[in-house]
């Protein structure tokens, strides 16, 4: 992530590519990406065939977060949250936020389902 390749800035400003503001160059670990997208209704059905439980609907442990209290141990994942005006981009909490329950089969949190968005595609 990030570029030190002053041919890659946007019109020569450092830590700003063509594609949107980068920090310093920096390396990532490993991760996997499907080649394939599918919709929510195809992942269901694979859940259904599979009983394929998602890091989000697994309660975390003491033994995986042993600085973390208690109260937190909670599954859920991060969620979305879009401001209501313009904010300085240096803090992400301003647009994320953690939801206890939150996950594909409840996107918002248990209060949300997944029925209108059965269709989208994302990675997975």
């Amino acid at each position: 992530m990030g570029s030190t390749v002053e041919s890659e800035s946007l019109c020569g400003l450092p830590g700003v590519t063509r594609d949107g503001p980068s920090g310093p160059s920096r390396f990532v670990d490993g991760f996997w990406m499907d080649a394939t997208e599918l919709t929510n209704e195809e992942f269901e059905k694979f859940v259904t065939a599979t009983g394929y439980i998602t890091i989000a609907e697994r309660t975390p442990t003491k033994e995986e977060f042993p600085d973390a209290p208690p109260e937190n141990l909670i599954a859920g994942s991060t969620v979305f949250t879009p401001t209501k005006n313009a904010v300085a981009l240096d803090n992400y909490y301003q647009w994320w936020r953690y939801q206890p329950g939150a996950s594909w089969r409840y996107p918002e949190g248990p209060q949300s389902t997944l029925e209108a968005k059965k269709n989208i595609r994302s990675c997975r």
